[in-house]
């Protein structure tokens, strides 16, 4: 359950902030709530199961090897670009590159900003990060230390 319901509140939590923010903005301009906010519900129908399964596929395979490591004895992990294993990285994950935290211990923390390259805006980390991903489309990757 915890997988699963860490994930059914990640994306509930998500899911209610957008639609918050649709009909905010719907109101702020004098729209059509209603048919902002089925926009956005026809819009994640074509786009949300794609993000959705290139997030979930790096956290699925990092959590499990979080938990394996934890289990083998690990006490210490180490943050390592997703261009080690042949993919693309960002700024903000740079900047996680070689850390080292506790088994126990978060990476980054919800709340936390990580700061890009000069003129960036800092990305707000979302929940607390033991483990990859950082943010969507971040194919990072953990490791003992």
């Amino acid at each position: 359950l915890g997988y699963v319901g860490s994930m059914a509140r990640t994306y509930t939590g998500r899911s209610q902030g957008q639609l918050n923010e649709v009909a905010r903005t719907a109101i702020l301009e004098q729209a059509d709530v209603r048919q902002a906010i089925e926009q956005r519900l026809a819009e994640w129908a074509e786009t949300r199961p794609d993000k959705i399964a290139d997030i979930e596929s790096v956290r699925a395979g990092e959590a499990v090897a979080h938990t394996t490591y934890r289990r083998a004895g690990v006490r210490r992990l180490t943050w390592h670009l997703g261009a080690a294993r042949g993919g693309k990285h960002c700024p903000y994950c740079a900047r996680l590159n070689g850390k080292t935290v506790g088994i126990q211990q978060a990476f980054a923390n919800d709340g936390d900003t990580l700061e890009g390259n000069d003129g960036d805006p800092p990305m707000r980390v979302r929940g607390s990060k033991q483990h990859a991903p950082a943010h969507s489309k971040c194919v990072c990757f953990v490791g003992p230390a």
